[in-house]
């Protein structure tokens, strides 16, 4: 008897092996959501060239109007496959997929069906049988129209994999590991290395901030500027989380959004303009008396006298008769290494911006002084009354913008 069991035990494994051969060389795939067609594993997506409205504008430059940006779902391994079916889920308020063929299987039959708001199932079955993942090919790809900035998962959810096995004329599951996607989209991610600005990394950092101080104080059609860093219409629409419209302009609206995005610092609260000023900047003045000459150059030190421990950015404008001064230069004496400090002179005018860059950190240069203006004097007259500050703009480290004119 025990003979016999053995014998039926041997006839039956090798009908398995002979028949159900397939069961056993499935082998388990990669289902990668990627920003990059050939690299499976590159799983995040950034601002970069040719996303806005399909333009562009430059090597390195690019706009804010409609922006897409393409992830594709890339099968990598060694097994062949037929058919795929998967849920995708994503976030409805910041972006909107729209699922496009791929270019793996010759001919196809593609599905999509919205399960909510918020999901897309995709399926997809090869019309011509199993095909095997090959370098630079994707299943499907999906288009991602941008809502608003921030951070956006793309998440892959049950997907099933199946291979046609002829032999037997069934369908055999295929184990897959799933790995998501996602787009990090803030405003003012302009590089992703300090030389190649031709798209994103997801951070806003201390390499953006070289390239957009490189365009600080151009406009449109100067030769500097630049669309990508034109992120505030100005004045009226500070929502860091909303997608900007150029004003032709980079200037210190832009340098306000800039600084609410550095470090992923963006609040999401649209800004308050007030013009009343808080308690803590009671009393903020910047002092401008204390200026020196020698000879025909007169130099003309500024400082804060109270309250820029509570400052994140500011603009100075300062005005000056032309017809007795002449501007020659500026200096920065800021030594803080979170600080920059810029200048801009136009006609009878001169601008000094300045903005403390990442969290917790501010101005906070009482007594200190943080710049000196250099004139040279081409006719006589009493400097104390040729030259005052005219507005001063102030962006505190809550987020809330105050005007305050003749300061």
């Amino acid at each position: 008897m025990k003979k016999n069991k053995k014998y039926y035990l041997l006839i039956i494994s090798v009908y398995f092996l002979l028949t159900g051969f397939s069961y056993g060389q499935v082998s388990s795939l990669n289902v990668c959501l990627s920003r990059d067609s050939i690299n499976a594993f590159d799983s995040v997506a950034f601002p970069m060239v040719g996303m806005g409205d399909g333009t562009v504008y430059g090597a390195e430059d690019w706009t804010y109007i409609n922006p897409k940006l393409t992830m594709y779902l890339i099968v990598s391994g060694t097994q062949s496959f037929m058919s795929s079916d998967m849920v995708i889920n994503f976030d409805t308020s910041k972006i909107k997929l729209t699922v496009l063929p791929g270019n793996l299987f010759n001919s196809y039959y593609l599905d999509t069906i919205s399960h909510d708001a918020s999901s897309i199932r995709v399926n997809i079955a090869s019309l011509a049988g199993n095909v095997a993942p090959q370098p630079n090919k994707y299943l499907f790809r999906i288009l991602c129209k941008i809502l608003k900035p921030g951070y956006s998962n793309i998440i892959i959810q049950n997907s099933t994999i199946k291979y046609y096995d002829e032999i037997n004329d069934i369908q055999i599951l295929v184990p897959n590991v799933k790995y998501n996607g996602a787009i990090k989209f803030y405003l003012g991610d302009f590089a992703f290395t300090r030389t190649e600005i031709n798209r994103g990394d997801g951070d806003v950092n201390f390499k953006d901030a070289s390239v957009f101080f490189q365009h600080y104080g151009s406009s449109e059609g100067d030769g500097i500027y630049r669309r990508k860093f034109d992120i505030s219409a100005g004045c009226c629409n500070f929502d860091y989380y909303t997608l900007p419209t150029t004003d032709g302009s980079i200037n210190f609206y832009d340098l306000i959004m800039f600084v609410m995005g550095y470090e992923k610092e963006g609040s999401g609260l649209l800004m308050r303009m007030n013009s009343k000023l808080p308690q803590n900047l009671e009393g903020f003045k910047i002092d401008m008396s204390s200026y020196y000459q020698s000879g025909d150059e007169i130099v003309v030190p500024l400082k804060f006298v109270k309250g820029s421990s509570f400052i994140k950015s500011i603009s100075i404008g300062i005005i000056f008769d032309n017809k007795i001064l002449s501007y020659t230069g500026f200096t920065n004496n800021l030594k803080n290494e979170h600080s920059f400090v810029i200048p801009r002179s136009q006609g009878t005018m001169i601008y000094i911006d300045i903005a403390s860059l990442g969290a917790g950190n501010s101005i906070n240069s009482d007594g200190v002084t943080f710049s000196k203006i250099l004139f040279k004097k081409i006719s006589s007259g009493d400097i104390s009354k040729i030259m005052r500050i005219t507005s001063c703009d102030i962006l505190t480290v809550n987020n809330e913008l105050y005007s305050i004119k003749n300061n």
